[in-house]
């Protein structure tokens, strides 16, 4: 793997695991406090750290859906 690739894959995950730490904690802090109880001091931070964590592999996930569709693959769509 080339030192381009990864950076090419790497600089957009870690952009959309920011914004998804910055805009969906809130969201991942209610579902882990609703299911687990307080958490106390540094729950925010957890919240954010684990979110940022799921927004990056989200976007290499489709990094690499999208990368494999390009590359021809991924497999039988159902077009003749």
């Amino acid at each position: 793997m080339s030192e381009r690739r990864r950076l090419r894959d790497g600089i957009p995950a870690a952009i959309t695991g920011a914004i998804f730490a910055r805009y969906m904690s809130p969201v991942v802090l209610a579902i882990i406090e609703g299911n687990v109880g307080e958490l106390g001091a540094g729950a925010t931070d957890t919240a954010t750290f684990a979110t940022g964590l799921l927004g990056m592999g989200a976007a290499k996930v489709v990094l690499a859906a999208v990368e494999r569709r390009a590359e021809g693959k991924g497999g039988d769509d159902g077009r003749g």
